[in-house]
């Protein structure tokens, strides 16, 4: 049975649903990278700032995964946004010592971005899936 037949909606956002999404969405990238051949482990519980560890084969890779539906379509905008930061009242950025990578799946285009920690700037990224990947801020 769906999640949302069972639960109380605020603000219009789901809770459950949201998280339902950001488990399959995790499933959706071990999965990938499994194929891949990489070897993929997962903590146990919600602990961890990390969703994934991804063994290269050189190195061990802290991976948290993200996922977005939202295009920002005010100023003639035709990027997805996405928030790239943890904590459910305060928002707080991600470190290099939580993580290695933010993984963000643009789940209308069917698009990953694994984007370095350090290169997260501010608390939402902008993607452009549809755009030369060089160009993507």
């Amino acid at each position: 049975m769906p999640c949302c037949k069972s639960i109380i909606y605020i603000c219009m956002i789901c809770i459950t649903c949201m998280k339902h999404r950001g488990d399959t969405n995790e499933l959706r990238f071990m999965l990938l990278y499994h194929e891949l051949g990489y070897t993929i482990s997962k903590p146990i519980g919600d602990n961890a700032k990390y969703d994934v560890i991804v063994d290269n084969g050189i190195n061990l890779e802290r991976i948290q995964i993200k996922s977005t539906t939202r295009k920002d379509i005010h100023k003639g905008s035709d990027a997805y946004s996405c928030l790239v930061c943890h904590g459910s009242a305060s928002k707080i950025n991600y470190t290099k010592n939580d993580i290695d990578f933010i993984v963000v799946y643009v789940i209308p285009e069917k698009t990953w971005y694994k984007i370095p920690v350090e290169e997260i700037k501010g608390k939402n990224v902008r993607l452009y899936p549809h755009r030369n990947p060089q160009k993507n801020n």
